[in-house]
């Protein structure tokens, strides 16, 4: 598992975007956690010990929402592939 710490400009608003994206070991990410002002409390408790070992990459905002959106879609599609085997699983 890899985590690289992303960093863009404030939105609009003047609020922080910055955000851990969390890899899987095959190289597709698969979490996103927004920082905000909590810092790496945003993430759950067993990564936060790696987030000072975390490097930090600057992106755009573009690209800080793409790396958001490509995490939601990795989650909803391994959801669907659950519930598609669980389904599979009744009927056999």
């Amino acid at each position: 598992m890899q985590i690289i710490h992303l960093c863009t400009t404030n939105d609009t608003n003047g609020n922080p975007r910055r955000a851990y994206a969390v890899f899987n070991n095959s190289g597709l990410i698969k979490d996103f956690f927004e920082e905000g002002y909590a810092g790496s409390h945003c993430l759950p408790e067993f990564l936060r010990d790696r987030a000072s070992l975390t490097p930090s990459v600057q992106v755009t905002p573009t690209e800080w929402r793409k790396w958001r959106k490509a995490a939601k879609e990795h989650n909803e599609y391994q959801a669907a592939t659950k519930a598609i085997e669980r389904n599979l699983a009744r009927v056999l």
